[in-house]
């Protein structure tokens, strides 16, 4: 249910951990996996996951009069395939232009994604699609499953499928609540999207610095360095500035990729790492692998002509 943030090194899945991917020095790519999609692997890993996937789309279309759906929307949900990588729920991979469904997908607690919830996984990466970003934003992720419960609600409300629970709550009775929805999608967005650009216009991102999982109560006491447009990335003497240029952590780690876009083509600069990060084992292998062959050297974070973190530049 969600875009992967496509040029950095993921893309990140909306209510699951972002894409593991591959890239190529300089050619950020979010979310595109190495194995490539067939209808073989859905057979072989997940024949219940494919059956459900079959039944969503049918649903979909046969009740598309419901739905507040763009002709381009649904299409993208038709084509909808499986792919063996087990990066979570879902992804709109932005380089393939497709929608792909993780062969794995587990989401209903018993090994299998439910036809329900495959519904609003398959809307929410559509919404992804149609917006043709080359990464998406907590603000993104937000819209695309706000809109993605509310739709799938009518399908309830129609008697079209059945009713059922998300963020612990019945889902017409979220959809038809904006402030408990958008008070349940915080505290989704807050853990699932850890270390993630917030919002393209203000280009802050809260960059934790202790890599282990944790409550989302624990982040907020937990130490973090805060990004946000006006702040200048210094390198030995070069500038970058935030709001042209963003931060954001690779896989939910605080290992960052420094990177802007320039006509939706998103480019590395650099990897960055605050003074004060702790890596787990996953913050390791990403460190390692995104900073061999590179030179280390050092950076601050300006504001206001003050330094207000520093770390080490790869």
């Amino acid at each position: 249910m969600t875009k992967i943030n496509p040029f950095l090194d993921t893309k990140f899945i909306a209510n699951t951990v972002p894409t593991i991917v591959t890239t190529v020095p300089n050619k950020p790519t979010f979310g595109n996996s190495t194995d490539e999609s067939s209808d073989n692997i859905e057979i072989k890993n997940n024949q219940g996951g494919s059956a459900r996937l079959k039944e969503a789309k049918k649903n979909i279309l046969d009740n598309a009069e419901i739905l507040n759906l763009k002709k381009e929307e649904l299409d993208y949900i038709m084509n909808a395939s499986y792919e063996s990588e087990n990066f979570g729920t879902a992804r709109y991979d932005y380089q393939k232009d497709k929608i792909i469904v993780n062969a794995n997908t587990n989401t209903d607690g018993n090994g299998q994604a439910s036809t329900e919830d495959m519904i609003k996984t398959l809307i929410h990466e559509a919404t992804h699609a149609s917006k043709k970003s080359p990464f998406a934003t907590k603000e993104e992720e937000r819209e695309c499953e706000s809109r993605a419960i509310k739709e799938t609600a009518k399908l309830v409300q129609s008697g079209k499928i059945n009713s059922f629970d998300i963020y612990n709550a019945d889902i017409v009775a979220l959809a038809n609540n904006d402030k408990v929805l958008n008070e349940r999608l915080d505290e989704w967005l807050t853990g699932g999207y850890k270390n993630r650009v917030e919002s393209l216009n203000t280009a802050k991102t809260t960059i934790y610095l202790d890599d282990k999982e944790m409550s989302n109560q624990d982040l907020d006491n937990s130490p973090k360095v805060e990004i946000k447009k006006g702040d200048k990335i210094l390198v030995n003497g070069k500038e970058y500035p935030i709001g042209d240029f963003f931060v954001e952590g690779i896989n939910r780690t605080n290992v960052c990729q420094l990177f802007n876009i320039q006509n939706n083509n998103p480019a590395t600069a650099g990897i960055i790492v605050f003074d004060g990060s702790t890596q787990g084992e996953y913050g390791k292998q990403k460190l390692e692998e995104k900073t061999k062959g590179h030179t280390e050297q050092v950076f601050q974070l300006i504001r206001n002509d003050q330094v207000i973190s520093t770390g080490k530049f790869y």
